[in-house]
């Protein structure tokens, strides 16, 4: 399994990502755009 928690992502000012959280399943196909 693959997971990430609490992700947050900033372009200078502008908050991109804030509290993101995914958890993939082993054996799964996952694709993020």
């Amino acid at each position: 399994m693959i997971a990430a928690e609490n992700v947050e992502k900033h372009y200078g000012d502008f908050h991109a990502l804030r509290d993101v959280s995914i958890e993939i399943p082993d054996g799964s196909l996952t694709a993020l755009l």
